[in-house]
């Protein structure tokens, strides 16, 4: 009996150490639900760095378009001037004159609006930027 009773005693001990050995070693359900959650945060976060990224680069675009719209627009006010209308042959040619004040208006309508839609779109972009 005694000798039984020293066989399990050691059977108990041994197989206590085997199982606190195996906690150790063997992840966990816990631990790999830790580092799924510690994985999904990194790519979340590479996520929005991304997003950031390309909306930084969508605003650079638009503020390139808007500055390129108001030197057209610039140049398209410069033509509609007093001295420059008055300077057109309307008697000698009066298509040419016709077609470079209608191109002229063109020209400034569009550059007007392209500066007005980035504008517009600059200022949502920035808000959602800083959040």
């Amino acid at each position: 009996r005694r000798q039984l009773a020293r066989r399990r005693r050691r059977h108990r001990r041994n197989s206590h150490r085997n199982r606190h050995h195996q906690r150790w070693h063997r992840p966990t359900s816990r631990m790999l639900a830790m580092e799924r959650d510690r994985l999904d945060k990194q790519r979340a976060f590479r996520e929005q760095e991304l997003q950031r990224k390309q909306l930084q680069f969508f605003l650079d675009r638009l503020n390139s378009y808007n500055t390129q719209a108001t030197l057209v627009t610039g140049f398209a006010f410069t033509a509609f001037s007093a001295d420059a209308l008055h300077d057109l042959p309307y008697t000698t040619s009066p298509i040419r004159s016709w077609l470079f004040a209608s191109f002229a208006a063109c020209a400034m309508g569009s550059a007007v609006s392209v500066v007005c839609i980035s504008s517009y779109l600059m200022a949502p972009a920035e808000q959602l930027a800083l959040t």
